[in-house]
């Protein structure tokens, strides 16, 4: 966990679980790829995101 929180890319709150990560919906989608964009979001917005998908 960071010290000083970052801003989710979906939300725009500042939390201390927003990670940089594989992007959940196309990480969903395409598992064979290797091409998915790194995105920052917290928890709440990954699982959003991965929902989506």
């Amino acid at each position: 966990m960071s010290l000083i929180p970052r801003r989710c890319e979906k939300c725009g709150e500042r939390r201390r679980d927003v990670a940089r990560q594989l992007d959940p919906y196309t990480t969903a989608l395409e598992p064979e790829s290797d091409d998915h964009d790194v995105v920052q979001l917290c928890e709440p917005c990954a699982i959003e995101r991965f929902e989506e998908s």
